[in-house]
Protein backbone atom coordinates (compact mmCIF):
# COMPACT_ATOMS: atom_id res chain seq x y z
CA UNK A 1 0.00 0.00 0.00
CA UNK A 2 1.54 3.21 -1.00
CA UNK A 3 1.50 6.58 0.47
CA UNK A 4 -0.94 7.85 -1.14
CA UNK A 5 -3.48 5.46 -0.68
CA UNK A 6 -2.92 5.55 3.38
CA UNK A 7 -3.41 9.42 2.93
CA UNK A 8 -6.67 8.69 1.53
CA UNK A 9 -7.74 6.63 4.17
CA UNK A 10 -6.87 8.66 6.72
CA UNK A 11 -8.93 11.48 5.25
CA UNK A 12 -11.73 9.00 5.04
CA UNK A 13 -11.56 8.19 9.06
CA UNK A 14 -10.70 11.94 9.90
CA UNK A 15 -14.19 13.13 8.47
CA UNK A 16 -16.46 9.77 8.43
CA UNK A 17 -16.03 9.50 12.02
CA UNK A 18 -17.39 12.41 13.27
CA UNK A 19 -19.63 12.11 10.16
CA UNK A 20 -21.05 8.61 11.88
CA UNK A 21 -20.95 10.88 15.15
CA UNK A 22 -22.96 13.70 14.35
CA UNK A 23 -25.44 11.30 12.50
CA UNK A 24 -25.72 9.02 15.31
CA UNK A 25 -26.20 11.73 17.53
CA UNK A 26 -29.15 13.18 15.57
CA UNK A 27 -31.21 10.04 15.21
CA UNK A 28 -30.58 9.29 18.60
CA UNK A 29 -31.91 13.01 19.85
CA UNK A 30 -34.33 12.83 17.28
CA UNK A 31 -36.11 9.35 18.66
CA UNK A 32 -36.27 11.00 21.77
CA UNK A 33 -36.72 14.60 21.58
CA UNK A 34 -39.04 14.67 18.24
CA UNK A 35 -40.37 11.65 17.21
CA UNK A 36 -43.36 9.83 18.74
CA UNK A 37 -43.43 7.07 20.39
CA UNK A 38 -45.74 5.11 17.65
CA UNK A 39 -46.71 7.59 14.75
CA UNK A 40 -49.13 4.94 13.80
CA UNK A 41 -51.23 4.64 16.81
CA UNK A 42 -53.64 7.19 16.91
CA UNK A 43 -55.45 5.55 20.11
CA UNK A 44 -56.13 7.97 22.76
CA UNK A 45 -55.30 7.92 26.49
CA UNK A 46 -57.01 9.46 29.67
CA UNK A 47 -53.65 10.29 32.17
CA UNK A 48 -54.94 11.53 35.02
CA UNK A 49 -52.42 14.60 36.58
CA UNK A 50 -53.01 14.72 40.52
CA UNK A 51 -52.77 18.02 42.44
CA UNK A 52 -49.30 18.58 43.58
CA UNK A 53 -47.73 15.78 41.37
CA UNK A 54 -43.73 16.97 40.13
CA UNK A 55 -43.11 17.16 36.70
CA UNK A 56 -40.94 14.37 37.53
CA UNK A 57 -43.81 12.41 38.42
CA UNK A 58 -45.68 13.56 35.72
CA UNK A 59 -43.11 12.68 32.87
CA UNK A 60 -42.76 9.24 34.90
CA UNK A 61 -46.03 8.70 34.09
CA UNK A 62 -46.28 9.19 30.85
CA UNK A 63 -43.54 7.09 30.11
CA UNK A 64 -45.45 4.40 32.08
CA UNK A 65 -48.38 4.87 29.79
CA UNK A 66 -46.32 4.86 26.98
CA UNK A 67 -46.72 7.76 26.10
CA UNK A 68 -42.96 9.00 25.54
CA UNK A 69 -39.81 6.94 25.14
CA UNK A 70 -37.79 8.41 28.82
CA UNK A 71 -39.20 10.22 31.32
CA UNK A 72 -35.57 12.85 31.16
CA UNK A 73 -36.22 14.05 27.28
CA UNK A 74 -39.93 15.45 28.37
CA UNK A 75 -38.15 17.14 31.57
CA UNK A 76 -35.33 18.67 28.96
CA UNK A 77 -37.65 20.05 26.92
CA UNK A 78 -40.16 21.37 29.95
CA UNK A 79 -37.17 23.09 31.47
CA UNK A 80 -36.04 24.67 28.18
CA UNK A 81 -39.95 25.97 27.35
CA UNK A 82 -39.97 26.51 31.42
CA UNK A 83 -43.46 24.85 31.45
CA UNK A 84 -42.76 22.12 33.88
CA UNK A 85 -44.39 24.57 36.53
CA UNK A 86 -47.26 25.14 34.42
CA UNK A 87 -48.87 21.96 34.44
CA UNK A 88 -52.23 22.23 35.81
CA UNK A 89 -54.22 19.14 37.86
CA UNK A 90 -56.45 17.19 35.78
CA UNK A 91 -57.13 14.42 33.07
CA UNK A 92 -55.88 15.03 29.87
CA UNK A 93 -56.71 13.05 26.27
CA UNK A 94 -53.06 11.70 24.79
CA UNK A 95 -52.06 10.02 22.33
CA UNK A 96 -48.66 7.70 21.44
CA UNK A 97 -49.10 9.30 17.56
CA UNK A 98 -48.57 12.84 19.81
CA UNK A 99 -44.30 14.60 19.84
CA UNK A 100 -42.77 15.25 22.87
CA UNK A 101 -43.26 18.99 22.68
CA UNK A 102 -47.27 18.01 21.26
CA UNK A 103 -47.52 15.95 24.54
CA UNK A 104 -46.09 19.43 26.61
CA UNK A 105 -48.18 22.01 25.23
CA UNK A 106 -51.30 19.77 25.71
CA UNK A 107 -50.63 19.68 28.98
CA UNK A 108 -49.18 23.49 29.82
CA UNK A 109 -52.67 24.62 28.34
CA UNK A 110 -54.70 23.07 30.88
CA UNK A 111 -57.27 22.22 28.33
CA UNK A 112 -58.60 19.31 30.34
CA UNK A 113 -60.68 16.36 29.35
CA UNK A 114 -64.57 16.86 30.54
CA UNK A 115 -66.76 14.74 31.48
CA UNK A 116 -70.65 15.39 31.17
CA UNK A 117 -73.98 14.19 32.68
CA UNK A 118 -77.37 15.48 31.63
CA UNK A 119 -79.88 15.94 34.19
CA UNK A 120 -83.38 16.45 32.05
CA UNK A 121 -86.16 18.04 33.36
CA UNK A 122 -88.89 16.32 35.40
CA UNK A 123 -85.64 14.01 36.59
CA UNK A 124 -85.44 14.34 40.71
CA UNK A 125 -81.94 14.29 42.11
CA UNK A 126 -82.07 10.80 42.87
CA UNK A 127 -80.91 10.22 39.94
CA UNK A 128 -77.55 12.67 39.65
CA UNK A 129 -75.89 10.53 41.68
CA UNK A 130 -76.03 7.65 38.80
CA UNK A 131 -75.34 10.05 36.30
CA UNK A 132 -71.92 11.25 37.72
CA UNK A 133 -70.86 7.84 38.69
CA UNK A 134 -71.74 6.94 35.18
CA UNK A 135 -70.07 9.74 33.89
CA UNK A 136 -66.46 8.83 35.93
CA UNK A 137 -66.68 11.86 37.85
CA UNK A 138 -67.06 10.79 41.98
CA UNK A 139 -68.85 7.70 43.01
CA UNK A 140 -72.98 8.19 43.81
CA UNK A 141 -71.92 7.32 47.80
CA UNK A 142 -70.50 10.09 47.36
CA UNK A 143 -72.45 12.67 45.48
CA UNK A 144 -76.07 11.76 47.74
CA UNK A 145 -73.98 11.91 51.20
CA UNK A 146 -73.14 15.79 49.81
CA UNK A 147 -77.07 16.07 49.09
CA UNK A 148 -78.09 15.79 52.26
CA UNK A 149 -74.79 17.51 53.99
CA UNK A 150 -76.28 19.73 56.96
CA UNK A 151 -73.04 22.18 56.12
CA UNK A 152 -73.37 22.22 52.81
CA UNK A 153 -76.74 23.22 52.69
CA UNK A 154 -76.32 26.08 55.31
CA UNK A 155 -73.29 27.24 53.48
CA UNK A 156 -75.67 27.21 50.08
CA UNK A 157 -78.54 29.03 52.00
CA UNK A 158 -80.97 26.15 51.36
CA UNK A 159 -83.25 26.09 54.52
CA UNK A 160 -84.63 22.22 53.77
CA UNK A 161 -82.78 18.34 54.63
CA UNK A 162 -81.66 18.07 50.93
CA UNK A 163 -81.21 19.99 47.61
CA UNK A 164 -84.36 18.45 45.92
CA UNK A 165 -85.53 21.13 43.71
CA UNK A 166 -82.42 23.29 43.70
CA UNK A 167 -80.42 21.69 41.37
CA UNK A 168 -81.53 22.99 38.05
CA UNK A 169 -81.75 20.45 34.89
CA UNK A 170 -78.94 21.22 32.11
CA UNK A 171 -75.83 19.74 30.52
CA UNK A 172 -72.86 19.58 33.13
CA UNK A 173 -69.15 19.69 32.18
CA UNK A 174 -66.75 18.61 34.64
CA UNK A 175 -63.21 17.26 34.61
CA UNK A 176 -61.20 15.35 37.24
CA UNK A 177 -60.40 15.75 40.44
CA UNK A 178 -63.59 16.87 41.59
CA UNK A 179 -65.66 16.83 44.62
CA UNK A 180 -69.75 16.49 45.17
CA UNK A 181 -69.58 19.98 46.76
CA UNK A 182 -68.23 21.37 43.84
CA UNK A 183 -70.75 19.77 41.39
CA UNK A 184 -73.73 20.56 43.31
CA UNK A 185 -72.15 24.19 43.69
CA UNK A 186 -71.84 24.48 39.73
CA UNK A 187 -75.72 23.14 39.49
CA UNK A 188 -76.62 25.49 42.27
CA UNK A 189 -75.46 28.97 40.34
CA UNK A 190 -77.00 27.47 37.04
CA UNK A 191 -80.38 27.56 38.57
CA UNK A 192 -79.71 31.09 40.04
CA UNK A 193 -79.09 32.21 36.68
CA UNK A 194 -82.36 30.68 36.00
CA UNK A 195 -84.21 32.34 38.30
CA UNK A 196 -84.39 36.31 37.77
CA UNK A 197 -85.52 38.57 40.36
CA UNK A 198 -89.06 38.81 39.01
CA UNK A 199 -89.53 35.24 40.38
CA UNK A 200 -89.10 36.33 43.44
CA UNK A 201 -91.09 39.56 43.40
CA UNK A 202 -93.98 37.13 41.59
CA UNK A 203 -93.42 34.55 44.66
CA UNK A 204 -93.83 37.08 47.28
CA UNK A 205 -96.67 38.62 45.93
CA UNK A 206 -98.17 35.30 46.39
CA UNK A 207 -97.16 34.62 49.56
CA UNK A 208 -94.36 31.81 48.86
CA UNK A 209 -90.62 31.67 49.97
CA UNK A 210 -88.43 30.67 47.37
CA UNK A 211 -87.94 27.20 49.01
CA UNK A 212 -91.67 26.53 48.82
CA UNK A 213 -92.00 27.24 44.70
CA UNK A 214 -89.08 24.81 44.59
CA UNK A 215 -90.45 22.54 46.28
CA UNK A 216 -94.19 22.95 44.72
CA UNK A 217 -92.19 22.02 41.90
CA UNK A 218 -90.14 19.55 42.39
CA UNK A 219 -93.51 17.83 43.98
CA UNK A 220 -95.23 18.66 40.53
CA UNK A 221 -92.15 16.97 38.97
CA UNK A 222 -92.81 13.64 40.68
CA UNK A 223 -96.07 13.17 40.37
CA UNK A 224 -95.60 13.58 36.15
CA UNK A 225 -92.52 12.70 34.38
CA UNK A 226 -94.35 14.10 31.27
CA UNK A 227 -93.34 17.82 30.93
CA UNK A 228 -96.09 18.72 29.09
CA UNK A 229 -98.67 17.54 31.82
CA UNK A 230 -97.02 19.50 34.50
CA UNK A 231 -98.79 23.07 34.11
CA UNK A 232 -102.10 20.85 34.32
CA UNK A 233 -101.19 19.46 37.52
CA UNK A 234 -99.54 22.86 39.05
Amino acid sequence: MNKATKLIIRLIFVFAIPVMVTTFTYLYLRKYFIEPIQKANTKTVLVEIAPGMSFKDISSLLAMQQLIRAPWSLEIIARIKKTDKKISAGEYELSPSMTPLEILDKLSSGEVFQRRFTLKEGQTVSVIGGLVEKAGLITEIEFNEALVDPVLLAAAGVQADSFEGYLFPETYSFSRPITARKIIWKMLSTGEKHWPSEFSNRAYRLGYTKHEILTLASIIEKESGNVEEQPLIS
